[in-house]
């Protein structure tokens, strides 16, 4: 688990603490105080989105477990059952109820390594019978037009860790395809033994590097996947929902309701500005889970 998305859980824990341990001690519809939780807001994260929840409803914020118990005929969006305080809870997956794909499904479907490194095997297998048998050179030379560098330049890692991890991973890349350039003009320029000696390179340095990094950041990406789950009540029902990151507890002054346009499903009709950047924040309808 990432030290800071730990550090930003325990955080937001602690302030809900605070704050309903304040709440109690007072009678808020007797003193015509308004309650602390009726202002601030749980802020978390899904994919690049931010979301907040009001903190009146929200229980508590635990990692969510690795497995849970399916429920026969439920909607998509029910990953199964967890126990909350010895009751049985639905875990909602917010993911799909934003139609956002779900961490793993990504990795697995999107990202691909392994595929990535059966491409780049196949790559110099081509790239070896091209050179061998005096063939036109058409694998790529450019990093940025295989599919494992689009998703390079797409990506946007969230932890320190992975960025370092896929930094680490550019080079050996770009000196795979780049090195197709000294083996084209060498065969062009008819000087055979020094474009083998370039696959010598590729094969022995560059390729093998470059595996061996593919298979350390597919281990990497697989122990990325960390999910919490935010606990929440609503009148007499309890449930949790699925998120990427909790950050902070926070108030929001001014919400407002989004364009009807914009609305596309019961969870999500209001938005905020975050009141230390103004940056724009989607705001979750607690009773939609209800």
């Amino acid at each position: 688990m990432s030290e800071n998305l730990f550090k930003n859980k325990q955080s937001v824990n602690d302030n809900l603490a605070k704050l309903n341990l304040k709440n109690d001690r007072l009678d808020f519809e007797e003193s015509g105080f308004s309650s602390d939780l009726e202002s601030k807001y749980v802020i978390f994260r899904i994919h690049q989105n931010i979301f907040a929840i009001n903190s009146k409803y929200v229980q508590l914020i635990e990692p969510t477990p690795p497995t849970t118990t399916e429920i026969s005929q439920a909607s998509p969006e029910i990953r199964g059952v967890t126990y909350y305080k010895e009751q049985a809870i639905n875990l909602v997956d917010l993911r799909k109820v934003l139609g956002i794909i779900s961490q793993k499904d990504y990795l697995t479907n999107v990202v691909d390594l392994p595929q990535r490194i059966k491409e780049h095997i196949k790559f110099v297998e081509k790239l070896e019978d091209e050179v061998i048998n005096d063939k036109e050179i058409t694998v790529t030379d450019d990093p940025h037009a295989c599919t494992f560098g689009k998703w390079i330049d797409s990506f946007k890692p969230v932890s320190i860790i992975l960025k370092n991890e896929i930094e680490r991973i550019i080079e050996p890349h770009e000196l795979l395809h780049k090195t197709v350039i000294q083996i084209r003009n060498a065969m062009e320029s008819n000087k055979k033994e020094d474009a083998l000696n370039f696959l010598d390179a590729i094969k022995n340095d560059y390729s093998r590097d470059v595996i061996e990094k593919l298979n350390n950041l597919e281990k990497l990406l697989n122990s990325e996947i960390y999910e919490l789950s935010i606990i929440i009540r609503i009148g007499n029902k309890t449930v949790g929902i699925i998120v990427d990151e909790t950050q902070s507890v926070e108030p929001i002054d001014k919400i407002e309701r989004l364009p009807e346009i914009a609305i596309v499903n019961k969870y999500v009709k209001n938005y905020g500005l975050r009141n230390k950047d103004g940056s724009l924040i989607l705001i979750l309808e607690a009773s939609a889970f209800a």
